[in-house]
């Protein structure tokens, strides 16, 4: 069965990432709500999913470059839920 792209952006992972978010129960809630998680928004925004970002600075969310369906190029974040993120949305919203 061939392998498809959510699929390959969550295998695709930082494996330290992982291993760090397994840690705690609400990491491995998100770990595991994490694909389908991707495969909803790359749906509603019909995007082409790559693979994750691998850097040490990615530590609190999933990050992977996407395609948008006119083709232009755009980064997806989907970040854990945690305290410091609280205000992210706002601000990348009035960053524009």
């Amino acid at each position: 069965m061939r392998e498809t792209a959510w699929e390959h952006a969550v295998r695709s992972m930082d494996e330290q990432l992982v291993e760090r978010w397994r840690a705690s129960a609400e990491g491995r809630a998100w770990l595991d709500e994490l694909p389908s998680s991707i495969r909803e928004v790359g749906d509603r925004w019909s995007l082409r999913i790559g693979s994750a970002f691998t850097r040490p600075e990615v530590t609190a969310s999933w990050v992977a470059a996407v395609e948008r369906l006119d083709g232009s190029p755009a980064v997806l974040k989907i970040g854990m839920p945690h305290m410091e993120a609280e205000h992210e949305i706002p601000a990348c919203v009035r960053g524009r």
